[in-house]
This record gives C-alpha cells, structure tokens and sequence, in this order.
C-alpha cells in the first residue's frame, strides 16, 4: 500500500470517527434503549446512570477521536510501511477498550450501589 492510500485511509477513518463522536455527542439518548447509545448492564439500570454514561462516553469518544487523528498524522509522517499500519491498527482496537473501561468505571464509582 503506498502513501497516499494511507493517508487517505486515514483522514477518512479520522472524520467518520469524528463525525460519528459528534452525532452520539449532539443527539445523546435521553431514555434508556436497546437500539442506541452506551449501553451495558451499568449503565441500564437506571435513568441517571443512562444519562451520565452516555454524555461521558460521547465525550470521551469525541476526544479520543480527534486525538488517535493526529497521532495518526504524525505516525504516518514518521513511519513508512508495515509499522504505521501496526501502530495505527493498534490505536484503533485499543480506543473501544479504553472508552468502555473509563465509562464503567466512572459508573461504578458514582452508583457503586448498582453493582
């Protein structure tokens, strides 16, 4: 794969990323669903915890999004080849992860009842 399908990969992964942090950000589900938002046993069990994991998750997302787009920039401006696509797929199946362990635990410390 030469450079410029890495950065168009990139830039397209980055925006829709972004885009997509942006929409669950705007439009954040104001009742408990099984269809769209943050939704794991935690953050089910109750309107409050509902409401706080998903504008938490939203903006966590919405960051992180913008962030794993400029390391990805420089990454590809650093490196060529295999390793770019090593670290950049790295980032992109560590983010969820990240994401979900921060929200839940932000959940637990507030409604550690809950659990």
């Amino acid at each position: 794969m030469d450079n410029n399908a890495l950065y168009v990969t990139n830039i397209l992964l980055s925006a829709s990323l972004v885009l997509m942090a942006f929409i669950f950000k705007k439009y954040v589900p104001k009742k408990r669903n099984f269809i769209y938002g943050y939704r794991t046993r935690r953050s089910m069990k109750s309107e409050d915890a509902w409401l706080l994991a998903n504008r938490y998750s939203s903006d966590l997302m919405f960051k992180q999004s913008i962030g794993i787009g400029v390391i990805h920039l420089a990454v590809l401006l650093l490196w060529n080849g295999v390793y770019a696509l090593w670290v950049l797929s790295g980032l992109w199946v560590v983010m969820p992860f990240v994401l979900l362990f921060r929200t839940e635990r932000l959940l637990k410390k507030k409604f550690d009842n809950l659990s």
